[in-house]
């Protein structure tokens, strides 16, 4: 979501991550959400969001701002508690190898124009002795 005049914050969070997580909070709810500082392009505002001076604020439109605060009112994520359940949640299963390639259109094209250049180098090596 992008932000736009008739944005508010809903709640300041304390770190950038923290307020990712707001943010889907609040849509999985259905409410569109807005963390601020998320497509930094300036200098000083890079340097204040990696310093976190003043916390990140979660932004919904005026109209959402009442349900978006019941949601998040009283919500603290404990850093602790998210890396004890990343930590006891079952591993996904990933392919311990990566799938083989298949040979490629391209992979052809270079193969054929080699070929060629060796028999032109030939050729013309040929023609000067």
């Amino acid at each position: 979501m992008t932000e736009s005049a008739n944005m508010v914050v809903a709640k300041t969070a304390r770190t950038p991550t923290e307020a990712k997580l707001f943010a889907a909070m609040l849509e999985a709810e259905g409410i569109p959400a807005y963390v601020e500082g998320g497509s930094l392009s300036d200098e000083f505002a890079v340097s204040q969001k990696l310093m976190n001076v003043s916390g990140t604020k979660v932004k919904v439109r005026e109209d959402h701002l009442t349900q978006a605060q019941d949601i998040l009112t009283d919500v603290e994520i404990d850093d602790a508690d998210l890396e004890a359940q990343a930590l006891a949640a079952e591993p996904i299963d990933a392919p311990t190898e990566p799938p083989p390639k298949e040979p490629t259109g391209g992979m052809m094209v270079f193969v054929i124009l080699a070929i060629v250049a060796i028999v032109i180098a030939l050729a013309v090596r040929a023609f000067l002795l």
